[in-house]
């Protein structure tokens, strides 16, 4: 009888141990993150990480590297080690699994970058896709307000590929009418995969024997893709307007080059600092400032919605902003 209660009381000091490592150790946050081969999402967790850690929480971060089904495996493997989630959806269908799942056990879980699809997430961190559009599109049209325009969109499982290319769409339309400019091709990359991209645009050339004046892509990655595109099939870029978003850093040696006209820099610190600070505060309790937040419908529910502006890139204010603001250096950006 004696070991019996020795043996109860020896389970009890473990289940004690546990809780308190849950409840009075230091807070944990996941962090599920779509690919490590994204720099901005690697940079941005980086941030996350940081600003969290300066609140008082630890950060667990895994890649899934594209695999949805990883993805949520990652998510069940973690739901007892964290008290909220922050998730870059590999799928923003199928990753409505994983919602579900923290949101029945209590835990708070946002959205961020990619919109997840018909279940209630508490919030949604994202770019602003309009001014994105704009800032795109109005490079074009500057430069060749007249020719030939090749459009390379991103995943239509992504609602921010989605509100991107309709707003792309919008703003091209008067030009497509009016005989301005003719869209030789038009079409979405599944998981903004630039390999995809570059195939798709290779045979757009090819079949329609029409060289681009414009390419309107939508991710730095299939930015590249495009400039070696054009070099395979006419030896040199030429003056091609290529456009792109993320300020990566092969993007931004391309523009020094002149093989990319512009690209959209989000601020890692501005972007992962709202995102660390939201979920600490929806794990607390505590109230988000309702300042600049909109709705974002997923289907089901309108999602409390960021918006985060990006800042234009081009040749003339790289150095400026990139270098001199000491995200990359001269000598980076030179090899």
């Amino acid at each position: 009888m004696k070991k019996i209660s020795v043996y109860i009381l020896n389970v009890l000091f473990l289940c004690l141990i546990a809780t308190s490592c849950s409840s009075g150790g230091t807070k944990k946050i996941g962090l599920l993150i779509s690919a490590s081969s994204v720099d901005r999402y690697v940079q941005e967790g980086n941030c996350i990480k940081e600003r969290a850690a300066e609140l008082g929480y630890e950060v667990l971060i895994e890649f899934a590297e594209n695999n949805d089904a990883l993805q949520i495996s990652h998510a069940h493997e973690m739901i007892d080690k964290v008290d909220g989630l922050c998730l870059i959806a590999v799928n923003g269908i199928t990753a409505a699994e994983i919602v579900r799942e923290y949101k029945s056990a209590g835990k708070p879980v946002i959205a961020y970058n990619r919109l997840i699809q018909n279940c209630e997430p508490d919030f949604f961190i994202t770019g602003d896709n309009s001014n994105l559009a704009e800032m795109m599109v109005g490079v074009a049209l500057k430069s060749k307000p007249h020719g030939n325009y090749y459009l390379l969109g991103g995943d239509k499982f992504d609602i921010n590929g989605i509100q991107l290319q309709n707003a792309i769409d919008s703003l091209l339309k008067p030009y497509e009418e009016s005989g301005a400019i003719n869209v030789v091709f038009r079409g979405l990359t599944q998981d903004w995969n630039s390999d995809l991209a570059a195939e798709n645009l290779r045979k757009a050339i090819n079949l329609s024997g029409i060289k681009p004046d414009v390419i309107i892509s939508a991710y730095d990655g299939m930015s590249q893709k495009s400039v070696d595109v054009l070099k395979e099939i006419y030896g040199e870029v030429g003056d091609v307007v290529i456009t792109g978003q993320d300020a990566e850093m092969r993007a931004i040696r391309n523009i020094a080059r002149g093989e990319q006209t512009m690209t959209a820099y989000h601020s890692p610190k501005n972007n992962g600092y709202a995102g660390a600070e939201a979920i600490v505060a929806l794990i607390e309790g505590k109230n988000i400032s309702k300042a600049g937040i909109t709705r974002t419908n997923n289907g089901l529910v309108d999602v409390p919605t960021i918006k985060i502006p990006s800042i234009l890139i081009t040749k003339d204010n790289y150095d400026d902003i990139l270098i001199k603001g000491g995200v990359y250096s001269k000598q980076q950006v030179d090899e």
